[in-house]
């Protein structure tokens, strides 16, 4: 137990830092380190070490110190739950330098590693740093089931400060994913324990996440709203940074909605509120995207080249130098260099979505779009909005999807009628619709891959639910199997009641056809359990699904009478697929692919399978041999 006199310095220190007083913090903790005895010392060092670490790079070293110190102390008497804190905090601290290998092996050496499952603090810490290092990575899928995991243990342990903090981390990543509307219910789990630690410090960092999730969404007046009550509670707290950055976030909101005049302001004010560098990337960067919209090219170049120079300086930020990239790609062609501007801007989105930023390539797929329009080249320029409406929509951004049907509706007719006609065929049918012919087009057979996918109980799973919930729940369900479809180069076919059917290997036949219908099934089990996390988290309903996988010859074409048509494929491999997902209920699993393509993927080696046997399925007079998907394989292909 902490003495009297430690308990008020921590208490101190704790209510300092609730209202942004960093400073009396620090010097609270500093004075119970003093005056305490270890094991009381090491706890107050690794809560000076976190506040340290929470003030930004400029204490780093501070509190390598302190946490170095504090671990081998923890080591030496015995206390596995402090030298776990000390570790993951260290972990931090590398994952903030950019060192993501050695901010997992750090964490791999923690002692909350065996604690297994207990709902204890230091394992929810444990695995919510996993998982942000994990997003670092790249690695979303696992990034968010960690961060879930971590959610479901600090609310079994009851940790109301660790849940504040890992409802932050999920708002965040499914910011990154493009979940909005995921993103803004766990913002506002986290707004609403903070106000009852009244930690108003921390409510100014969530209220500026809920605010990205309106934005992201073009919420403007709901986004500025939440900025704007961030940038009250940083005046009140004297929070000199967190009154840059939301100054900063309140100048995008208006650069947003075209008021030029109002965001320069909020940029320049920024800038003189606060110099660090972090800040003032973003705050140049913004003016440099006002100075082009205002046509002053010269005075754009000069925000540009100052950032730059703070990158440059800078070099552990990361993305940035990218939309840097793109801005100046969008001056070059804006100057007549249209092959100059078209690189960077094309280089900028690339690299932008290969670090799974996809939705910063927005603004720079818009310049793209009037490059192309510029030099009369309107194929191009539909197929860059083309892919911003892919974006917007998976995002649930309703009034960027308007923009981009508007400026379709208004430059292009025929482009906006061909990306709805895409929505419900395959590419390569529509120009034949377009071109009005109403006769079938001629049906052929060939070598493809099938794919069914189908929702467990569905109807008895949303019995009660009112139809908007039914729809909104659905929605999803085929947005994340579509995805994943996609992703592996499959077509969705159609949707049955909750059913997907997909095809592989069209409108030409490929080898590896049936090895991507499975690595599309994988990627339908991942996406999938990531959704019923949020599911489980928000209290909503968690979907199981089966799914089954032939490939084989096929007819392909239009089935149906002239008054109504659907391109699809018929013959026994389609029967058999729709079979084998309907059987994985008897065997109690996911997956069941038939031997066809079990030896296909076999020799490719994607999928760790074992044999169920040969199944005897309904319609088919002889057997088939079926095998169950366990996982990706991690070596080479299978002899």
């Amino acid at each position: 137990m902490c003495t009297p006199r430690v308990t008020d310095l921590i208490d101190q220190a704790l209510q300092a830092e609730r209202f942004g007083r960093f400073d009396e913090a620090r010097g609270s903790l500093l004075q119970a380190v003093l005056v305490s005895q270890p094991p009381q010392a090491i706890d107050c060092q690794l809560r000076l070490a976190k506040l340290l670490i929470s003030g930004g790079h400029a204490h780093d070293a501070e509190a390598e110190a302190l946490l170095t110190t504090a671990r081998l102390q923890a080591e030496q008497q015995g206390t596995p739950r402090q030298a776990a804190t000390a570790i993951h905090l260290l972990a931090l601290l590398e994952r903030g330098r950019g060192r993501l290998d050695r901010a997992l092996q750090m964490l791999d050496e923690s002692p909350a590693c065996q604690q297994a499952t207990a709902p204890d603090p230091a394992l929810g810490q444990l695995i919510h740093y996993r998982g942000l290092v994990e997003a670092d990575r790249g690695n979303l899928n696992e990034a968010e089931r960690l961060l879930f995991q971590a959610h479901q243990v600090y609310k079994e342990a009851r940790h109301d400060a660790g849940l504040a903090e890992v409802c932050d981390s999920l708002a965040n990543l499914l910011l990154k994913r493009g979940k909005s509307q995921t993103a803004l219910a766990f913002a506002r789990m986290s707004l609403e324990r903070k106000r009852e630690l009244g930690d108003r410090f921390g409510e100014a960092i969530t209220l500026g996440t809920l605010g990205r999730a309106y934005l992201l969404r073009a919420c403007y007046v709901e986004a500025a709203g939440a900025f704007a009550q961030d940038l009250a509670i940083a005046r009140e707290l004297g929070d000199q940074r967190g009154i840059g950055i939301m100054l900063n976030s309140l100048g995008e909101v208006a650069l947003l909605q075209k008021d030029l005049d109002t965001a320069a302001s909020h940029y320049q004010d920024s800038l003189a509120e606060d110099r660090g560098p972090w800040n003032s990337i973003h705050a140049h960067l913004g003016l440099a995207r006002v100075h082009l919209a205002e046509g002053r090219l010269d005075e754009a170049v000069a925000d540009c080249d100052r950032t730059a120079a703070l990158l440059d300086r800078n070099p552990a930020i990361h993305g940035l130098p990218d939309v840097l990239g793109g801005l100046r790609g969008a001056i070059a062609w804006r100057r007549g260099d249209l092959v100059v501007g078209e690189r960077l801007l094309a280089e900028a989105i690339e690299s932008l979505s290969r670090q799974n930023q996809s939705l910063d390539t927005i603004p720079l797929l818009y310049e793209l779009r009037d490059l192309y329009q510029s030099r009369g080249d309107k194929a191009r320029a539909v197929g860059v909005m083309a892919r911003a409406l892919d974006l917007l929509s998976e995002c649930g951004a309703e009034r960027g999807v308007e923009d981009v049907e508007h400026w379709l509706r208004s430059v292009d007719a025929p482009g906006l009628t061909r990306l709805a006609l895409e929505r419900h065929f395959p590419s390569w049918l529509v120009q034949d619709i377009l071109g009005g012919r109403m006769g079938r087009p001629q049906s052929r057979r060939q070598k493809l891959a099938v794919l069914f996918c189908d929702v467990r109980d569905f109807t008895a799973l949303t019995e009660g639910l009112p139809p908007e919930q039914i729809v909104e729940l659905l929605n999803e369900w085929f947005t994340e199997a579509t995805g994943a479809i996609r992703r592996h180069g499959g077509v969705v076919d159609m949707f049955i009641g909750d059913a997907v059917m997909a095809l592989f290997g069209v409108p030409e036949p490929r080898v590896d056809a049936a090895a991507d219908a499975v690595r599309a099934a994988l990627g339908v089990r991942d996406t999938l359990a990531a959704m019923n996390l949020r599911q489980q988290a928000l209290g909503g309903k968690e979907l199981r699904v089966g799914i089954g996988i032939d490939c084989g010859e096929a007819v392909v074409g239009f089935i149906g009478s002239h008054l109504r048509q659907s391109y699809t494929a018929i013959g026994d491999v389609v029967n058999t697929a729709a079979r084998l997902e309907s059987a994985t209920k008897e065997h109690q699993c996911d997956i069941l692919i038939s031997g066809s393509v079990e030896k296909v993927q076999r020799s490719l080696g994607v999928a760790d399978s074992r044999s169920v046997g040969e199944l005897r399925l309904k319609g088919k007079r002889l057997s088939v041999p079926a095998y169950q998907v366990l996982g990706l394989l991690t070596t080479g292909p299978l002899q």
